[in-house]
């Protein structure tokens, strides 16, 4: 018979740092941990409340960190970024002044025998775009 691999901790502590339209996200490792997944979305306009995506034991999911071309999970709108055994994860395509929530998970195993840990959360909101604006000739005269 087959089972799911043995469960990692949870991952450890993690820091975002961000702009107006990409972030980059680094986290200590986990013991026992062979990868992690990375989950974000951004909080639906209007909405005072938001709901972490599940993410379930058994199933394989792909990361992009184009935000928006991973696999999208429930609720709509959210898509995993990152799937891999690395510790750090540069994100781009993000929206400007909009606020984002990232889950972070440690697995083991793969396809149908995948096992996911307990997860670390957070929340980020980028800045307004500045437009870039130049001043290529300047001339005064009275």
């Amino acid at each position: 018979t087959n089972t799911f691999a043995l469960s990692p901790d949870r991952p450890g502590t993690i820091a975002v740092e961000y702009t107006a339209n990409e972030a980059v996200f680094n986290w200590t490792r986990s013991t026992v941990a062979e990868n992690y997944l990375v989950a974000l979305w951004p909080q639906p306009a209007g909405s005072t409340t938001y709901t972490y995506p599940k993410i379930e034991n058994g199933v394989q999911y792909t990361g992009d960190s184009f935000f928006g071309n991973g696999s999208a999970v429930n609720p709509p709108g959210s898509f995993v970024v990152y799937t891999g055994d690395d510790t750090t994860v540069h994100v781009t395509n993000l929206k400007s002044n909009t606020e984002y929530y990232y889950i972070l998970y440690a697995y083991n195993g793969n396809g149908i025998y995948t096992s996911y840990s307990t997860a670390r959360t957070g929340s980020f909101s980028t800045p307004k775009h500045k437009p870039n604006i130049q001043v290529s000739a300047l001339s005064v005269s009275q």
